[in-house]
């Protein structure tokens, strides 16, 4: 029988990491997006977004700007503030019988 190697080992033991940070094709996938419309949602975002002003964005309304990370060259999202972004995009309509209400 074949000895197994530590690599092999490690990959059984070893739950799987998730990450925090998506490169922007990870981020596109994400959230169902196209690269190029990710690319856009992000150009009209403040240079350095903090909590407090993405939260600012998200209370003024409409499709807030999708915040993300500059890392050396590299564009990262973080996958929380992607969540967060979701959350604000959520329509909810009313029914036709509301309406005159």
């Amino acid at each position: 029988m074949k000895r197994k190697t530590n690599a092999e080992r490690t990959k059984e033991t070893v739950a799987p990491v998730t990450p925090r940070l998506l490169a922007e094709e990870q981020a596109a996938l994400y959230l169902n997006l196209s690269d190029r419309t990710l690319r856009k949602l992000r150009a009209v975002t403040p240079l350095r977004y903090t909590e407090e002003t993405f939260r600012a964005a998200l209370a003024k309304g409409g499709l807030a700007p999708i915040p993300y990370l500059k890392i050396g060259g590299a564009v990262r999202y973080d996958i929380r503030m992607l969540d967060a972004w979701i959350e604000r995009q959520q329509v909810v309509g009313r029914l036709p019988e509301e309406e005159g209400a």
